[in-house]
């Protein structure tokens, strides 16, 4: 996952799974299900999953799709509901734009200011990680 999805990538994306979960429920999800079945769902997976919410922190945790990156859902479910398949590529194409716009940006100025912290942090000696890890390898 790219280290640039923020607050309006999250948001996209929730709200698409949202509007999917008008769309297929019942027994509509029970079949989405078994098309990841073994693939990257366990039979524990499949009867944890209850809504397309937690379908898809599923597909997440096993990187089978990701932020704008549906592929592998849009392919398997574009025949069996081309209207989620037109909602999900439409989401992709705006987030994937939104994340385009801040690779362009570069670096947040928190982030900077993050780096600029780390940095000044190992120059005078501060939280210097080795001697914890070195301490805690001892303990």
């Amino acid at each position: 996952m790219a280290s640039n999805v923020n607050d309006k990538v999250k948001t996209l994306h929730n709200t698409m799974v949202f509007n999917i979960s008008t769309e297929i429920f019942g027994d509509q999800l029970e079949n989405v299900k078994f098309l990841f079945k073994d693939t990257p769902l366990t039979s524990h997976d499949m009867f944890k999953i209850k809504n397309i919410q937690t379908l898809f922190e599923h597909l997440m945790n096993y990187k089978t799709i990701d932020y704008g990156n549906y592929q592998k859902f849009e392919s398997m479910i574009g025949c069996i509901h081309p209207k989620v398949c037109s909602m999900v590529q439409e989401c992709a194409v705006k987030i994937n734009q939104l994340k385009s716009n801040l690779d362009d940006q570069g670096p947040s100025t928190a982030t900077q200011r993050k780096t600029e912290d780390q940095s000044q942090q190992q120059s005078t000696g501060m939280w210097d990680r080795s001697f914890w890890d070195v301490k805690s390898r001892r303990d």
